[in-house]
């Protein structure tokens, strides 16, 4: 009777193994918990919730796709701006005898270093006298010629008006280059007639030349010789 029993029993625990498959059976595609591998389960079997192969180009699924991710741009640092108000250095003077250069003449000079930021002076005092520059605004009212296209050097010459002047050089026609070689006053007059007031005042403020006053703009009260 027991050897009945114990032999019914092993027969219903065996029926049992073979209808209840277990966790690890082949083929089932489901992986054992702790143990997933990324792409696939534990059997070898796919599992597309995880594979990186089967992501659209540039999609980022829950991290596991690092050649998906979005590269991180570092934002460029603004630039650095100047403090406001801020002053130029103040540049360094220093007074020099220049006197053998001049043969005698009371005159003046003023140098001036920019990689330096230095001026030198020869009789300072004379040099911040205001006096009407005379010939030397030849220098200034060519440069803003020819920066504005008023002057050509390769057609500038101008007709001789026919009035005789004291300096025999004057009078004929003359070009750029010779007007600046002899300092021919008519010819300059004409230069600075065609720049116009509103243009020279323009200029001469950007320039900070002298006290930048024109309204003697035809010379009469012009003493120099």
């Amino acid at each position: 009777m027991l050897g009945s029993l114990l032999l019914i029993g092993s027969l219903l625990v065996g029926c049992a193994s073979e209808r209840s498959p277990g966790p690890e059976k082949a083929g089932t595609g489901i992986a054992k918990p702790g143990n997933e591998k990324e792409g696939t389960t534990e059997s070898g079997a796919e599992n597309p919730g995880i594979n990186p192969g089967t992501a659209e180009p540039g999609a980022e699924i829950s991290g596991q796709n690092p050649g998906a991710r979005k590269l991180e741009t570092t934002k460029p640092m603004p630039p650095k701006s100047e403090p406001e108000n801020s002053q130029p250095p103040t540049p360094t003077i220093t007074e020099s005898d220049w006197s053998e250069y001049f043969d005698g003449l009371n005159g003046t000079a003023v140098l001036y270093d920019a990689s330096n930021n230095h001026f030198m002076f020869y009789q300072k005092e004379l040099a911040l006298t205001q006096s009407s520059p005379c010939s030397t605004f030849k220098i200034i009212s060519s440069m803003i010629a020819l920066e504005n296209g008023i002057l050509q050097p390769e057609d500038s010459t101008y007709p001789w008006s026919g009035e005789i002047f004291w300096n025999e050089n004057w009078n004929q026609d003359m070009d750029f280059e010779q007007a600046f070689s002899y300092s021919c006053v008519w010819y300059f007059r004409k230069i600075i007639d065609e720049i116009g007031q509103e243009r020279m005042q323009e200029a001469l403020e950007k320039l900070s030349y002298g006290n930048c006053d024109i309204s003697d703009w035809e010379g009469r009260l012009n003493q120099c010789q």
